[in-house]
């Protein structure tokens, strides 16, 4: 009995330790920035979902760190009726030591949040800075010798022991070489402390792409700002009088030297380079006259997308190529930039089979390891299926079939060769001498044009064909549907000599796939209840392949869309 009590009490305390363990409370930690100078400022923020069991105990920080200040906020916000809160502990902690430095898990009651590691480093005290300095400028430069177009990154830090008001700092100026000046990010504010003083410290950098070699001078920045007293004068309360401080930098110089030989490639400078390629299709699965967008991708670390290099387009036999303007990205990472140039190009297979693409290379230059690379896309195989035949529809013998009468095309099919009824043949007659009446009476009017009835005339052209083609590609462009349809019905009555009251739909139903396909997707977007998402990369495509096809012989249109009887 005692062991069965034994195992129960087990058994209700390994239940009781994973229910807590479940309902424990997740608190996540972060750092701003790591690693970190011993006298510089970072800052810890804890985070929670929910309400912890009780409010956190930072002393265990205090054993590597001072706390310089502590803030508590709370957020609440309501999405899709779901509420979420979250609360956030932000410390601003300054290392006392150099090291690897650990934070420790901190209670918030039974709940805790996970350690964090973080590196302190040593940073040796600057000599020429006197102890009673309240205002200093540095300008640093990750090198001093680099090839032409090649990064270079100069960081600015605004030292302050004191409060400022009304502060300018000029940017950086080349005054010899061409260069290309780039800020990154916004800037960053922390602390650090120098001497035993504490200064707030404003860190911004730039990106420079020297473009000529030779001697890189980068003029003396200037900081210049006043001094804002604990004390307010009342007769003075904006601080017009306060003591004015200025601060100038010294003058910096890099080599930069020229490219070396790169084979007839464009220079490329960079830490890394890659191409990717991305597509909207299988490219195993194509089909003639269907378009398949190919997007490729050129990415460089610690370069601008303004000096990246152009991608050749491909040239294969049998496959129409549409390209689309270039991308050009750029983002900050602790390297400086990173640049990204997208294409994109719409592809076009007119037979069916298997199509090589060829393979593509940009050559680049590896600053860190001075040695020339490159980034490739292996070549690729496109297949391209044969359109399925439609069904024929078997013809109809004369024997079985009926003329058409007076303007109306439609046949009957499948009637016998039988006797036909009385009745069909008063119908038959009637309709023969309906038509002969028709045609007695246009050609009355034709010979006496005095007599003719009022008929609105045709529309004649204003403008060339080939003007109002280009000012509807022009209008495409602007992806405006109402826009593209007003330039559409404009180009169709001229290219189709339709009649001036032409509609879109008429225009859709005188053109071929997938011209006609894709007039029928702006006229649902337009008109239709339920929207679709336009774009009109697809109709243009269209028009220029309608435009690029032989011109069949057309047959003129009169006002009511029936060709003339007898033309002239």
């Amino acid at each position: 009995m005692v062991a069965f009590l034994q195992r129960l009490l087990l058994v209700c305390l390994v239940i009781n330790g994973s229910a807590a363990s479940l309902w424990a409370l997740t608190i996540d930690a972060r750092l701003d920035r790591n690693p970190v100078a011993v006298n510089e400022s970072l800052t810890l923020t804890f985070s929670a979902a929910e309400n912890p069991d009780a409010d956190p105990d930072f002393s265990p920080l205090r054993r590597d760190f001072e706390i310089l200040n502590q803030n508590r906020s709370s957020q609440l916000s309501i999405l899709n009726g779901d509420i979420q809160k979250k609360t956030e502990w932000i410390l601003t902690l300054m290392p006392k030591r150099a090291g690897r430095k650990t934070i420790p898990p901190i209670s918030f009651g039974s709940d805790r949040s996970r350690g964090l590691t973080v590196d302190v480093v040593s940073v040796a005290t600057d000599q020429e800075r006197g102890a009673n300095r309240q205002v200093e400028l540095e300008v640093e430069l990750d090198k001093q010798q680099l090839t032409v177009r090649e990064q270079l990154l100069l960081t600015v830090r605004l030292l302050r022991a004191v409060n400022l008001s009304a502060a300018t700092l000029t940017e950086p100026e080349i005054p010899e070489l061409d260069c290309l000046v780039q800020k990154l990010g916004d800037d960053r504010d922390y602390e650090k402390l120098i001497d035993g003083v504490r200064y707030v410290v404003t860190e911004r950098r730039y990106a420079l792409f020297p473009q000529q070699s030779g001697t890189l001078r980068i003029a003396p920045l200037t900081f210049e700002g006043r001094i804002v007293e604990r004390s307010v004068n009342r007769f003075d309360p904006f601080g017009a009088a306060a003591p004015v401080v200025r601060q100038r930098s010294r003058e910096q110089q890099v080599t930069v030297d020229p490219a070396a030989a790169t084979n007839g490639t464009d220079w490329l400078p960079a830490q890394a380079v890659e191409l990717q390629e991305e597509w909207s299709t299988d490219p195993l699965k194509l089909k003639i006259g269907e378009p398949v967008t190919r997007t490729i991708i050129l990415r460089a670390v610690g370069q601008s997308s303004a000096q990246l290099p152009s991608l050749p387009l491909p040239d294969v036999a049998n496959l129409k190529i549409y390209p689309d303007q270039p991308a050009l990205t750029d983002t900050v990472s602790p390297q400086g930039m990173v640049a990204l140039r997208t294409e994109k190009y719409a592809l076009v297979p007119t037979r069916s089979g298997r199509l090589g693409l060829p393979p593509m290379e940009v050559v680049w230059w590896d600053t860190t390891t001075g040695q020339s690379r490159s980034a490739h896309l292996p070549g690729r195989d496109l297949l391209v299926a044969a359109p399925v035949a439609a069904a024929e529809k078997p013809p109809v013998s004369p024997a079985t079939a009926i003329p058409a009468t007076g303007s109306s095309n439609e046949t009957f099919d499948g009637i016998e060769d039988r006797f036909i009824p009385w009745p069909w043949w008063s119908l038959l007659c009637a309709g023969l001498v309906a038509g002969l009446i028709i045609a007695l009476v246009l050609l009355f009017r034709r010979r006496n044009p005095e007599k003719e009835w009022p008929v609105e005339a045709p529309r004649k052209n204003l403008q060339s064909e080939e003007k109002l083609f280009r000012q509807l590609l022009s209008v495409a462009a602007s992806n405006d549907p109402l826009r593209v349809r007003d330039a559409l019905i404009a180009w169709g009555r001229a290219h189709f000599e339709l009649a001036a009251h032409a509609s879109l739909g008429r225009i859709a139903d005188t053109c071929p796939a997938p011209l006609k396909d894709r007039i029928r997707e702006l006229q649902e977007h337009i008109y239709g209840h339920n929207s679709i998402n336009w774009r009109s990369e697809a109709l243009m495509k269209a028009l220029s392949q309608f435009n690029s096809e032989p011109k069949p012989s057309r047959k003129k249109i009169e006002s009511n869309g029936i060709a003339e009887l007898y033309p002239k």
